[in-house]
């Protein structure tokens, strides 16, 4: 379920915006893929979107995104999405392993130059939250302000991931890795077990041609948190041959 499409292949969105015309109105959904923009994107470009139509899903729906659900790359070539704006709100209720993103909820195109602002993200179970819920691949200069990031955990367990930009990335594939040029501004309110600019980050199987670069990062959040909080990283685990500078 999208705000403008439910599912593209191999095509490109530019230069639309999914504006409702009253404050209140929502997609709302029991199950499935939904994006303030698209619901599902593979191997397709989406540039120059915005979109302010709140998000409400209960029950199954697992991957939640302020402009695209799922962002998935099969044929190799990778893109990057750029000028991404989100500005309403998401609430899931689903109770297992979701994810919702400010911006996508999961998936492994690039990113570049994304902003979710005055927004609002509620999410239950043990979820992966974010501009970014569950990403493999980004890229910089992407904004966070004035946000809010919860999530509602069943008598207060500790678990699920909470990052301002990214929830959990994850990548096996050597390269070059960069968070850079972001900045988060809001609150992050939750008992995950971590939390952070970037909550979880694996990297694996690296050689020495890979290289992980944190630069030009701005964090002013008030974090509630009862496990492993960072203001730029939860945790990081990585290995391989390492080479770490700063």
């Amino acid at each position: 379920t999208g705000g403008l499409i439910g599912e593209i292949y191999t095509s490109s969105v530019t230069n639309v915006s999914v504006r409702p015309l009253t404050p209140a109105s929502e997609i709302s959904v029991s199950n499935g893929t939904v994006g303030g923009i698209v619901g599902l994107s593979q191997d397709s470009s989406i540039n120059d979107v915005y979109s302010n139509i709140n998000i409400h899903a209960t029950a199954q729906a697992v991957y939640l995104g302020g402009i695209a659900g799922f962002d998935r790359i099969v044929d190799e070539s990778a893109r990057t999405q750029t000028e991404l704006v989100y500005e309403g709100d998401i609430t899931s209720l689903y109770a297992g392993s979701g994810t919702c993103g400010g911006i996508i909820g999961a998936g492994d195109q690039k990113i570049d130059g994304a902003s979710v602002e005055g927004s609002t993200i509620t999410c239950s179970g043990i979820p992966m939250v974010g501009l970014l819920g569950y990403a493999s691949k980004t890229e910089s200069n992407d904004k966070v302000i004035d946000v809010f990031l919860e999530v509602a955990h069943p008598d207060d367990i500790p678990s699920g991931v909470v990052g301002g930009i990214v929830g959990y990335w994850n990548s096996t594939t050597n390269g070059d890795y960069v968070i850079e040029g972001n900045t988060f501004v809001g609150t992050i309110e939750t008992v995950s077990v971590n939390a952070g600019l970037a909550a979880f980050i694996v990297i694996l199987d690296l050689n020495e041609t890979s290289s992980i670069t944190f630069s030009r990062n701005i964090v002013r959040a008030t974090f509630q948190n009862g496990n492993a909080a960072g203001g730029l990283l939860g945790t990081l685990v990585s290995d391989g041959d390492e080479d770490a500078n700063d």
